[in-house]
């Protein structure tokens, strides 16, 4: 605005005080072409008030002063203004010095140019601005833009804040078909949930008052937060925000198709209805009015009894539906799930007894020894890393080998993929496919814990290590032997593939785990980020090394492969890879160019942070090592919880897939039961609750085996 009003104001200025006037002893030369001859010196008086402060010397600088006689040393004197052409501009200025600060005192000189106002036509004015703006270095127009980028600011309620670079990378990295857009799915019964009831909720508690993020937005650059500052406050904490029809929360109608409607709502808010960052970065659809059940998102076994106490209670008990969804820019996983720790009624309870673990981590901190902490820095820390170097360099040579032993499995299922669907579409314009989703709750959480304790000793015994087993190293293993029939079900229905068998192998794989760098919780008080780091493996395939197995026995080839993936998981973990990866994403986070990309040109309307041309996206699917799987674990209160009064029954997350990978898992716990979530590339996975009945053979197969063994030691 400022520049526009400069511009202007030295235009008609120009145009009134410069015009030929043979009587005048001295021309102006502006930008290198003549313009006129000076009438008065108030022009020079008005240049100082139009452009005060900083661009007094901007202008005055940049205008030569010539005697029509070519004189070296010629000079000029009108109403009692000296004007000297002498290439000293000091003595210029000194000279000009006493009619700026008269005429700063004087407004009303400043008219002068209006006296004699005429009309001038656009071209004219534009020439005469764009000269005078030719004369501005590069410097004087870096302070020049500083200054009216201050001051636009400071005449704007928001607060301009950058992006960590971890935050960053999850914009540069994703791209059309791989939004970094999680998807949490909460099911709740009791009285009807509501939007209003949401943002009543969000105050009352508030949220953005711990949490500014969840009041952010993106600038146009992609690269800054801007926080809206309410009037009368000196903070971004958002507190008294108006929710409207337009914002973060709205109503949506109850899925009317049990499960498939489910799944359809949760593709549109991963990849088809797009989540415009400039505006915010999460949002909430709530559905409300089903029966208990109704949905599919309850798990069945408790679906029944629950809906029959729920009835004899209150008959107007529902099931309300809670869609969440947000941009991995904004926060990690962990993160995210504080919001809903903080309206839980159980919120104050769950904080406790994270303080009450902190106290007893660090006084169990405080009782080691010096000794002990410095030899955990040496071999933690300096060893672990060159460790953790080594593995992953090890990673990319295998990975690079295996093309010449064997095509990737994943590439050959897409190629065939796209072709049948390029067929069907006929021409028309092709969209990003759905993702196969499904979901199911496999066992109780005591369960897998008393199955985890079997093949611990069982691995000590074979072994000799003392590491014990985890739920997650279970369900790892599980997930890859159902990849492995997987790809046997590919061959089996796929005439191609059929016949060449060998061609569709996969006789190791790479597994990616985000690993949260604070285990999981937020300190107290410690606002929402992202912490979150990442380690990758490379665990049996197809081909399982066994020791005095019998290779028909499928117990004992599931605990075969069980051990295998703990001792490699294990040894990753006694490495810091996932800080290691956590500051590598922020170094390609920070060099990574900026977005470039629209969302009217993306198949899923999204605008995402990669440009076509970027190597960020390429950078990361090397990084991963051609990996076939991510396994992300994340622990839910232990108990039920409520909202205001309602039950929830039910969380599910749903991972947003990385480039390249084609297959996400999410193993969940919530009130002692064990959930699993499926999130894949039809082209890979195109049955994903078939895919989930064979991780839970598999488990099966490991609990029989644990149970037979128990049962002959009793």
């Amino acid at each position: 605005m400022a520049s526009k009003m400069f511009g202007a104001m030295a235009a008609n200025c120009l145009r009134s005080a410069i015009h030929p006037m043979p009587s005048a002893k001295s021309s102006m030369v502006v930008g290198g072409t003549a313009r006129g001859m000076i009438q008065d010196s108030g022009l020079w008086q008005f240049l100082a008030v139009a452009s005060s402060p900083f661009a007094v010397g901007l202008v005055w600088n940049n205008i030569v002063i010539a005697t029509e006689t070519g004189s070296a040393e010629g000079e000029t004197t009108e109403n009692n203004v000296k004007i000297s052409t002498a290439p000293s501009f000091y003595h210029t200025w000194k000279a000009m010095l006493p009619v700026f600060m008269t005429t700063m005192t004087m407004t009303t000189r400043a008219t002068l140019c209006e006296a004699n106002d005429r009309s001038l036509d656009a071209d004219t004015e534009a020439e005469i601005e764009a000269a005078l703006k030719s004369r501005i270095t590069p410097k004087e127009e870096m302070q020049r833009s500083k200054f009216l980028q201050n001051q636009s600011s400071s005449n704007q309620k928001f607060l301009r804040k950058r992006m960590t670079n971890v935050g960053r990378f999850s914009l540069v990295s994703e791209t059309s078909q791989n939004p970094s857009v999680p998807v949490l799915v909460m099911a709740m019964t009791g009285r009807p949930y509501f939007a209003d009831d949401f943002r009543r909720l969000y105050r009352k508690r508030k949220v953005a008052e711990k949490h500014p993020r969840f009041g952010a937005r993106l600038d146009d650059t992609k690269t800054h937060f801007i926080f809206d500052i309410d009037d009368g406050s000196n903070s971004y904490e958002n507190k008294d925000r108006d929710f409207s029809s337009s914002d973060n929360v709205r109503d949506t109608v109850y899925p009317a198709i049990p499960i498939a409607e489910v799944k359809d709502r949760i593709n549109d808010a991963a990849l088809y209805q797009p989540l415009d960052l400039t505006t915010k970065l999460w949002e909430a659809w709530i559905a409300t009015g089903g029966a208990i059940g109704q949905s599919g998102l309850i798990p069945v076994d408790n679906t029944t009894d629950n809906s029959r106490s729920a009835t004899r209670g209150n008959e107007k008990d529902v099931e309300s539906l809670l869609l969440f969804r947000s941009h991995h820019c904004m926060a990690d996983g962990v993160s995210m799930a504080v919001l809903f720790s903080d309206l839980m009624d159980e919120g104050d309870e769950i904080q406790a007894n994270i303080t009450s673990q902190i106290e007893i981590y660090k006084k169990k901190k405080r009782g080691t020894p010096w000794w002990k902490k410095l030899l955990f820095v040496l071999y933690y820390w300096i060893w672990g890393s060159m460790k953790a170097l080594m593995y992953q360099a090890y990673l990319f040579l295998v990975s690079w080998y295996d093309q010449f032993e064997h095509d990737d499995p994943w590439i050959i299922l897409k190629t065939l993929y796209d072709e049948k669907r390029q067929a069907m579409e006929d021409g028309r314009q092709q969209i990003v496919p759905p993702r196969s989703l499904s979901w199911e709750t496999i066992a109780n959480v005591d369960d897998v814990k008393k199955v985890a304790k079997f093949y611990s000793k069982a691995n000590m015994k074979q072994t000799g290590q003392k590491s014990k087993v985890t739920i997650n190293d279970i369900f790892c293993s599980c997930v890859s032997a159902a990849i492995v029939k997987q790809l046997e079900y590919h061959r089996a229905i796929n005439p191609k593939l059929s016949s060449t068998g060998q061609r569709l192998s996969l006789p190791s794989m790479n597994l990616i785990i985000p690993v949260h760098l604070q285990g999981g919780i937020l300190l107290p008080g410690q606002s929402m980020g992202n912490k979150i780091g990442a380690m990758v493996s490379r665990i049996p395939g197809e081909y399982v090394p066994t020791k005095n197995a019998k290779t028909d026995n499928r117990a004992q080839l599931a605990q075969e492969r069980l051990i295998k993936v703990h001792s490699v998981l294990n040894a990753r973990k006694q490495t810091p890879i996932a800080v290691l990866s956590y500051l590598m994403a922020g170094l390609m986070g920070y060099i990574s160019p900026s977005s470039s990309n629209d969302a009217s040109t993306n198949p899923t309307g999204y605008s995402v942070g990669s440009s076509p041309s970027s190597w960020t996206p390429w950078i990361f699917r090397k990084a991963h090592a051609n990996a076939s799987v991510v396994v992300t674990n994340v622990r839910g209160p232990e108990t039920e919880v409520h909202i205001e009064g309602r039950s929830v029954r039910s969380f599910l997350g749903f991972l947003p897939l990385p480039a390249g990978v084609p297959i996400g898992i999410v193993v969940g716990s919530y009130g002692n039961k064990m959930t699993l979530t499926v999130t894949a590339e039809e082209y890979a996975v195109p049955d994903a609750d078939l895919f989930l009945k064979w991780v839970r053979n598999e488990y099966e197969l490991l609990k029989r085996r644990a149970d037979e063994a128990e049962g002959t030691q009793q």
